[in-house]
């Protein structure tokens, strides 16, 4: 038998996160973890460079998913002939 999961992004608010292309939902919580890593960016405070200028940081979910969550939505099991 093989299982298909569906995982999905949860903000501290209990809604369901969304890529900015739209896409929801994965196949495991990592690949939702990563997804959310590579499209979230945070404030980072000054730029080192220009302190006028604010820098920004792509987002960590160790340390930076504070009340974020993945969520096993749905679950196949399908077994192979």
């Amino acid at each position: 038998m093989k299982n298909i999961e569906v995982w999905v992004v949860k903000d501290p608010q209990g809604d369901i996160w969304q890529t900015p292309k739209g896409k929801s939902s994965w196949g495991s919580s990592s690949a939702a973890k990563n997804a959310w890593s590579c499209h979230t960016w945070l404030d980072n405070g000054p730029n080192p460079y220009n302190k006028n200028l604010r820098s920004i940081k792509q987002g960590k979910w160790s340390k930076d998913a504070i009340g974020w969550t993945t969520e096993l939505i749905m679950e196949y099991k399908v077994s192979t002939l």
